[in-house]
């Protein structure tokens, strides 16, 4: 099984597993490198950006007016499962 369906069993969608894993291989990254690297829309890329910050996965931080967007480590995510538990 790899990395995609493991999160995707953990309740992320194929978009919001394809975007957490291309922000984590970029580091700190606009929302537009990181839409480039997964291979989707840049728009749609705000919305699932949104939605993994929601959900603890990712977090942002704001330089000189731009917004950059940074994934959480993984071991963090099992951290984020038990507290949901």
């Amino acid at each position: 099984m790899d990395i995609e369906s493991s999160l995707e069993k953990i309740g992320l969608s194929k978009q919001e597993a394809k975007v957490y894993l291309s922000a984590l291989k970029l580091g700190v990254a606009k929302a537009s490198e990181i839409a480039q690297k997964s291979n989707i829309k840049r728009e749609a890329s705000y919305y699932v950006l949104k939605s993994l910050e929601e959900r603890g996965f990712m977090s942002e931080v704001i330089k000189s007016g731009v917004k950059y967007y940074n994934a959480i480590e993984p071991k963090r995510i099992l951290e984020i499962l038990e507290e949901e538990k």
